[in-house]
């Protein structure tokens, strides 16, 4: 008896689908699976994808730069006036808000402001003002954060910031008259190598920051 070469053909067929089909099942279903862990990821906060937070630190390195060459300059003309000055920092302040473009990455900017004020004194005693002088450095920084670690009430982050500043000066003398006020647009940037929220609608912050933003600041604030 001839075989039937051709249901040998078909049968061939067959088994080398569902050979394929063996094969190819648990692949796909890894690959559904970690689709949906992927699509569950932005939602694992209760759709809370917008965060708004308050900070305070004591000042940026950008500012203290700034701040610090200032007021050494005026010490030393001060001192070879026999006079002295002295400086009072106001801290640094700010405003962030971000949107969750992924679980793992944030869109948003920053609205943050810090201050000195350097005062001027006739003698050593520091009896008598001659004058004092502001200065001021408000930045606004678009900004972009990534998540490493996103838990329901923890994260783990870090950021990139570029954006402009203005500095300001403000001079008045002893009797609280102007005497000069003057300004300039700068450039400003920044990096956040490590931030930590904790909490989930509401939440309390910390951050290290190298460029326009406090060096050391904490926050609080919120998610909706």
């Amino acid at each position: 008896m001839q075989p039937n070469y051709q249901k040998i053909h078909i049968m061939k067929k067959i088994f080398a689908f569902a050979i394929c089909i063996l094969f190819c099942f648990p692949v796909l279903t890894s690959a559904q699976d970690l689709s949906k862990q992927d699509q569950l990821k932005p939602d694992k906060h209760s759709k809370l994808h917008h965060d708004l937070g308050l900070t305070a630190g004591p000042g940026s390195a950008v500012g203290g730069l700034l701040f610090g060459i200032l007021g050494v300059t005026d010490a030393l003309v001060s001192g070879i006036k026999d006079e002295t000055s002295e400086l009072h920092p106001y801290g640094h302040y700010g405003l962030h808000y971000y949107a969750n473009l992924a679980w793992w990455c944030q869109l948003g900017g920053k609205l943050c402001v810090e201050g000195t004020r350097n005062t001027h004194y006739a003698d050593k005693s520091k009896s008598v003002v001659t004058s004092t002088t502001y200065y001021a450095l408000a930045s606004f920084m678009p900004s972009i954060r990534f998540t490493y670690l996103n838990r329901k009430w923890i994260r783990l982050y870090s950021g990139v910031d570029l954006g402009c500043s203005y500095f300001f000066t403000h001079e008045r003398d002893g009797n609280g008259l102007e005497k000069a006020t003057g300004g300039q647009f700068l450039f400003a940037f920044d990096v956040t190598p490590l931030g930590i929220s904790i909490g989930n609608k509401f939440f309390i912050m910390a951050e290290t920051n190298l460029g326009t933003d406090s060096f050391v600041k904490v926050g609080i604030g919120g998610r909706f």
